[in-house]
């Protein structure tokens, strides 16, 4: 008998901590922000540098190999990602790759919300067009 109970107040007690901890993802406080620049190269010259509009910037939550969520960067180049809870979180856009079998790569960048309200702005995301 004694043990049954034990049993149902650590299944309360781990559904209890768990339940309450979030992971990363939307619902928080958390902002990510920043902004796309484009290095514009036509046979093989740099022809223009600029913050790049309309460009879509993806973001994957924790550990996650899709991306959760995306967004067109303003007519400034910026992005911004709100609330979201604290954890890790991969920010990424396609960019010109001649290397590459098809043709473009992933410029990604990854960074760490610690705290609840925190606002992280992320280094320019560089892309080649």
């Amino acid at each position: 008998m004694q043990s049954k109970i034990f049993s149902i107040c650590f299944a309360i007690a781990l559904l209890t901590f768990t339940g309450c901890r979030k992971e990363a993802g939307e619902g928080g406080t958390g902002v990510i922000t920043g902004k796309v620049y484009v290095k514009d190269y036509q046979n093989g010259f740099l022809v223009g540098e600029f913050y790049a509009p309309d460009e879509r910037v993806y973001i994957m939550y924790g550990n996650n190999t899709v991306y959760d969520d995306d967004m067109d960067t303003h007519y400034d180049g910026t992005y911004r990602f709100s609330y979201l809870y604290p954890g890790s979180y991969t920010l990424f856009c396609y960019s010109k790759c001649d290397t590459c079998a098809s043709g473009i790569e992933p410029i990604m960048k990854t960074v760490e919300i610690t705290q609840e309200g925190e606002i992280i702005e992320v280094e320019d995301i560089i892309i080649k067009k």
